[in-house]
């Protein structure tokens, strides 16, 4: 245990560190940051919300700038900071997704190799949403394996809240709420007697529920 918490605070520093380090190197943000995303972010801040909302680019990351940049000099200043928060982040449901799956010398290693990833650190440095998405999408990943190993039906309700976050990131977080729904109908077997069909009727009211506000608005 103790071993482990040593290996997982060296992650922590190096992502800390190579993070910190692009941070200030970046000097000249992507054209996908200047004119789609720091535009949305924009529009959030002047509480435009609507207009907001009908840009063709996901909302969420545009938000967390607009909300970053109530304490910082500029928009282009609040995406870096966006971008290299979740990049630190992003290490901790891997990491916990690979121990829960394999073991902790796996977790290890592949956290490590994201933390080390070029692109995935360059754009994590950069006004671009790669970070923010893959957070989300590894937290959804590692919530769902959790509770369906686990079988506790509540857990089923928050499922869907995951997916939504990455959805609102990036379109194809969708992906993982379609994933739970295949693998419970056709591959997971439940040791209580109709624990399957309460958890595919709660993944369908918290979907409806989370998922109906925003598909109604793009509408």
């Amino acid at each position: 245990m103790r071993n482990e918490k040593i290996n997982f605070a060296i992650l922590v520093l190096l992502s800390v560190i190579l993070s910190i380090y692009l941070f200030f190197q970046t000097y000249v943000i992507s054209l996908d940051g200047a004119f789609q995303y720091i535009p949305i972010a924009k529009d959030f801040a002047s509480g435009l919300f609507g207009k907001a909302l009908n840009h063709t680019q996901q909302p969420l990351y545009s938000f967390l700038i607009a909300f970053i940049s109530q304490w910082v000099s500029d928009f282009e200043l609040a995406g870096k900071w966006v971008s290299t928060l979740f990049g630190i982040l992003m290490i901790f449901p891997v990491y916990f997704l690979g121990k829960r799956i394999f073991d902790e010398r796996i977790a290890f290693l592949s956290t490590l190799l994201l933390v080390i990833h070029p692109y995935i650190r360059r754009f994590s440095a950069d006004v671009l949403k790669e970070s923010t998405y893959l957070f989300f999408l590894a937290t959804a990943l590692w919530f769902a394996w959790k509770t369906i190993q686990n079988e506790k039906k509540y857990g089923f309700l928050f499922i869907p809240l995951f997916s939504v976050l990455a959805y609102l990131v990036r379109p194809d977080g969708l992906e993982v709420l379609l994933i739970v729904f295949f693998y419970i109908l056709f591959v997971k077997e439940f040791s209580i007697p109709g624990r399957k069909r309460t958890a595919i009727l709660l993944l369908l009211l918290s979907s409806i529920i989370l998922f109906l506000p925003y598909l109604f608005n793009l509408r």
